[in-house]
């Protein structure tokens, strides 16, 4: 092995060193995210719209609301709370 390809080796195995630690802390919010995109492509789906079309839609201002809370204020709350608040507040159902 080359001076270099070693201190390539060193450089990867310092920075591999705590990933594992790193990525434990941003479990919740990847959890989160996933939870939140989910709810997000559902939403979507139910109510199409074109990419230019005003914020909110008139036809669903209400529900455009509801889901602007999701992705505003409520961004701390547990993956298991999205999906209760997803069924209460939008009636849409996610894994």
């Amino acid at each position: 092995m080359s001076v270099e390809d070693a201190k390539v080796d060193l450089l990867l195995d310092i920075s591999d060193e705590g990933i594992g630690e790193r990525l434990k802390k941003f479990e919740l919010e990847q959890a989160q995210g996933e939870k939140l995109n989910e709810l997000t492509e559902k939403y979507y789906s139910r109510n199409p719209r074109a990419m230019d079309d005003p914020w909110p839609l008139p036809d669903c201002k209400e529900t455009d609301s509801v889901l602007r809370k999701f992705l505003t204020s409520w961004t701390e709350i547990k993956p298991a709370e999205i999906v209760k608040l997803a069924k209460s507040e939008l009636n849409i159902e996610l894994d």
